[in-house]
């Protein structure tokens, strides 16, 4: 394709130009130029020449070699004005895949619209679309644009936009849902229907929700009216699928479907600066680097419901709150100027809780090699901050583990402590931990599995996702519903994984084998952190921080005879043994037998263990 643009001039004599598609020459503003003479065009396949805000083309005696023969003639090609509409998408912020499903929709259409010019053509172009992305992603102004862009191309009269959700469609009472409906539908006919949020309108497993009605309005208005409405859809990419095929009336309507991805860092920072341009507001340097330091931490830690140009928004609406401040505290500095302290901080620095969740795991009973790698983790995070600050790339870190180990040794309270490290370090958004197991992540039907992991996942953005038992999603899977939810996992740890620690946790032969089964897992899992079981002394120990943290009194005597219960748990040890968990079940079973002690004594200290109460033997 030759383009000139800002004025500039392409003059071309005597070329031969080769297997031409698509646009053969652009002319953009005015004052640019493209000329062609005494040129050679072989395989002239749809060519055009475009024109936009007063360039010029000129073709003189040119010869071309047409697609369906071999004779050649002068081109005769008439120059197309490029329409405002299609402009105005391509100088919107990012949207790449958008602007490139739209530019093969619109090509489309122009071809048939030529095609009929010649008496050629008939084929119907289905002006129905299904938005699908996150919120703030442009969608809104995208689809109205598209009504402009089929009013231009004469596909509808108007183009205007009616923006409606499932309030605006579905009513109260019976037969009020297709009234409202109805009078919507009447109302964009000759433009377009943007229904937002649509996946709302179905509600799985409720046959008589009044949105049912809603669609089927929808559908009819469709039928009816197929030359004079545009319906286009509009909803997070999963329930949108969910809710064009649950009814085979949408899946036959709909299909089209143009995907908004989510807006880069770059994108992001272009369109806090045009709203700071609207707002006749200029940033200084130091206020530029505060801004991308704040648009990286947002994207970083975005959730599945980011706000893209919303959060922008709200982010430049922050700014002018505390660059208000500043003003008013410096009344004579410059209303136009954001400063970089006006630009609000969202990078979480290490906060006072680290050195306090430190500690707490240090004063953990046990665990001294669980302790030490744990640290080793929290050095690595903590090194990768002040070399991020001196401009040096991170060492690579890893924030999903496996641990192994029997029932009963920390693992669960341990994960807990390192969701909270995370999150001090500003590596985690929340550091919260979602516990769950086999059941917790498999469905029964094919095809829920992988929905319901999805679930899970999504509550434990921002912090700890925690599998115990991991082990038993491979094994004896017949039905393969736990390797789809392991296939699920890993996908969602590669694309979530500034976002989301995966824990592993299981008996170690059990978990060496599940990780060693699967070249995503082996990849993925590369820190291995094993809790041994506890000794008889940490056993006894376990049992006394029950005891005080239950408020209970033991004797010397009591104690003893306690750290000799803990010796024969200890010693006679199988594989599963309980630990911490067999010590409380000890426990448990003292307090019962302390109670038949004290029950007819009136004057018995009830805080009191005596070494009578504790059970005779061991588990």
């Amino acid at each position: 394709m030759l383009l000139a643009q800002r004025g500039g001039v392409i003059h071309m004599t005597g070329v031969t130009l080769e297997t031409v598609r698509g646009r053969l020459a652009v002319a953009e503003n005015e004052g640019s130029a493209v000329t062609l003479a005494n040129c050679r065009i072989t395989d002239l396949s749809n060519s055009e020449l475009t024109l936009i805000d007063g360039g010029r083309i000129d073709v003189r005696d040119t010869l071309a070699t047409s697609t369906v023969g071999t004779e050649q003639a002068t081109v005769s090609l008439t120059p197309v004005k490029e329409i405002a509409s299609l402009k105005a998408l391509r100088n919107m912020i990012g949207l790449a895949g958008v602007k490139r499903q739209v530019e093969a929709l619109y090509s489309l259409a122009e071809a048939e619209q030529r095609r009929r010019a010649t008496g050629s053509g008939g084929a119907d172009i289905s002006l129905h679309l299904i938005f699908t992305g996150n919120p703030g992603t442009g969608k809104t102004s995208v689809a109205r644009l598209i009504g402009q862009i089929y009013r231009d191309l004469g596909l509808l009269k108007k183009g205007h936009v009616v923006e409606v959700d499932r309030a605006a469609l579905v009513g109260q009472y019976i037969g009020q849902t297709a009234v409202q409906s109805n009078a919507k539908i009447q109302a964009a006919l000759d433009g377009v229907l943007f229904v937002d949020e649509a996946y709302t309108l179905w509600r799985e497993g409720s046959e008589k929700d009044f949105g049912i009605e809603a669609i089927e309005a929808i559908m009819k208005g469709m039928e009816d009216n197929r030359n004079r409405l545009a319906v286009i859809v509009a909803g997070y990419a999963p329930q949108m699928r969910r809710f064009i095929e649950a009814n085979p009336g949408l899946k036959s309507r709909f299909t089209r479907t143009v995907h908004f991805d989510d807006y880069e860092v770059e994108d992001l920072v272009a369109i806090y600066r045009e709203l700071a341009t609207k707002s006749s507001i200029r940033l200084t340097e130091g206020a530029g680097a505060a801004l991308t330091d704040a648009v990286v931490e947002m994207v970083r830690t975005k959730d599945e419901n980011f706000g893209n140009a919303r959060d922008v928004r709200t982010l430049f609406e922050r700014t002018m709150e505390r660059q208000a401040q500043r003003l008013r505290a410096a009344p004579h500095s410059d209303p136009h100027v954001v400063e970089n302290g006006d630009v609000p901080v969202l990078s979480r620095q290490m906060t006072d809780q680290f050195p306090v969740l430190l500690s707490r795991l240090e004063t953990m009973i046990g665990l001294a090699s669980v302790k030490t790698e744990i640290k080793r983790l929290m050095n690595v995070a903590q090194a990768n901050k002040r070399r991020a600050e001196q401009g040096m790339p991170p060492m690579p870190l890893s924030l999903h583990m496996v641990f192994t180990g029997n029932p009963g040794t920390g693992k669960t309270t341990v994960a807990r402590i390192v969701g909270q490290m995370l999150a001090a370090l500003g590596l985690l958004g929340s550091g919260h931990v979602i516990e769950t197991d086999r059941s917790g992540l498999v469905a029964g039907a094919p095809g829920q599995t992988a929905l319901k992991t999805q679930r899970a996942i999504k509550d434990a953005l921002g912090g700890v996702l925690f599998v115990d038992e991991a082990y038993t999603l491979t094994r004896d899977d017949e039905s393969g519903f736990g390797q789809e939810a392991v296939d699920t996992l890993l996908k969602e740890m590669e694309d979530k994984r500034d976002r989301l620690s995966v824990i592993v946790a299981g008996y170690p032969e059990e978990m060496k084998r599940f990780i060693a089964s699967n070249p995503g897992l082996e990849s993925r899992f590369t820190r291995f952190i094993h809790f041994d079981d506890y000794s008889a002394e940490e056993l006894a120990a376990i049992f006394k921080m029950i005891a005080d943290e239950q408020g209970m009194i033991l004797s010397p005597d009591t104690i003893e005879a306690v750290r000799s219960l803990c010796a024969n748990l200890y010693a006679g040890r199988r594989q599963g043994f309980g630990n911490g968990r067999a010590v409380r079940g000890i426990f448990e079973k003292t307090l019962e037998n302390q109670a038949e002690r004290i029950v007819d004594d009136a004057d018995a200290n009830l805080r009191e263990i005596q070494a009578s109460d504790l059970p005779k033997t061991v588990p």
